[in-house]
């Protein structure tokens, strides 16, 4: 007589992990945040939004289209309405793609990631893109990470950081600490201009940038390394999780303390094999622990004489 018939079912967990640390660095100290989801509004706290000159929104590196913003290298750009505040210390992230190592017309100058202040010398925090990549900073102090350029077409994560506390600046690409000097303070203190994508705006003649920006997130203070770190995984796509998979699972089946059962299985509820020899039960509950390979099977208990 079946007394209990159970289907045993692969059971595995995952998790994503959402820490508070994560949520701080994309919210503490933000001061512009462009995602350019379909347009070039800032959607930090400030709500400095840019305005787009000739640049136009293309494909992020997921393939979204009107995800992120392409510069051409002749002349389009884009502006903030208002510029960034003071700050000692600044980290300004964004993921980049270049059409060209070179400034299309003008070979002899650099291509412009971003750019606050004027130019006069010691006036600006800025990114450039020559033979390497340059950062400076409005204490007139800079550290490039010469001798290297990313492929072209090709996602980057790309962030600048100059640390008052550490005394320190830094060149991250992809989640890794790539170039690092010394530094002072006064990062972005003074000379105030808008906030600029893709342009130098100079005197007798601008620098622009061939290539595309995305998620361009400034903030008042210095990322630590680990809030750098889960910036790159979150926004890689690479988000950390823990996949738990059961390997055993413990069947309990309802029992008449002195009859003798058999555990038999089945994959089609038709033909049934024996697991162990019977056995005679000594209380209400009958226990056996069951691999889950063998998931998908079907259980059942039988009395026999």
């Amino acid at each position: 007589m079946s007394k209990f018939i159970c289907q045993l079912s692969l059971f595995v967990l995952s998790c994503v992990f959402v820490c508070a640390n994560d949520l701080a660095a994309t919210t503490n100290g933000l001061v512009v945040f462009y995602p350019f989801s379909g347009n070039a509004s800032d959607v930090g706290p400030r709500k400095n939004d840019g305005t787009a000159h000739g640049t136009v929104l293309s494909s992020d590196r997921f393939g979204r289209a009107i995800s992120a913003a392409h510069f051409t290298g002749a002349g389009d750009y884009l502006e903030s309405k208002q510029p960034l505040p003071d700050s000692d210390s600044i980290t300004i992230g964004l993921w980049l793609s270049l059409d060209s190592w070179t400034q299309l017309g003008n070979w002899g100058a650099p291509q412009v990631v971003f750019f606050e202040g004027d130019d006069g010398g010691g006036h600006d925090v800025a990114c450039y893109i020559m033979g390497g990549i340059h950062f400076a900073v409005k204490s007139n102090e800079s550290i490039s990470y010469s001798s290297w350029l990313p492929p072209l077409h090709s996602w980057i994560h790309l962030v600048c950081v100059a640390d008052s506390a550490r005394k320190t600046m830094a060149i991250w690409v992809d989640g890794k600490k790539v170039e690092q000097g010394i530094f002072s303070k006064g990062a972005n203190v003074g000379y105030h201009a808008p906030f600029n994508l893709g342009r130098r705006p100079g005197s007798y003649n601008d620098w622009f940038l061939a290539g595309s920006l995305d998620e361009v997130r400034v903030y008042n203070r210095a990322l630590s390394d680990s809030e750098i770190g889960t910036l790159y995984i979150a926004e890689s796509g690479k988000a950390r999780s823990l996949e738990v998979a059961i390997e055993t699972v413990r069947v309990t089946m309802r029992v008449i303390p002195g009859k003798s059962y058999l555990l038999q299985w089945s994959n089609d509820l038709r033909t049934w094999t024996n697991q162990g020899s019977s056995f005679v039960a000594e209380s209400v509950e009958y226990q056996d622990s069951v691999n889950t390979v063998d998931h998908g099977l079907f259980w059942r208990l039988v009395e026999v004489p």
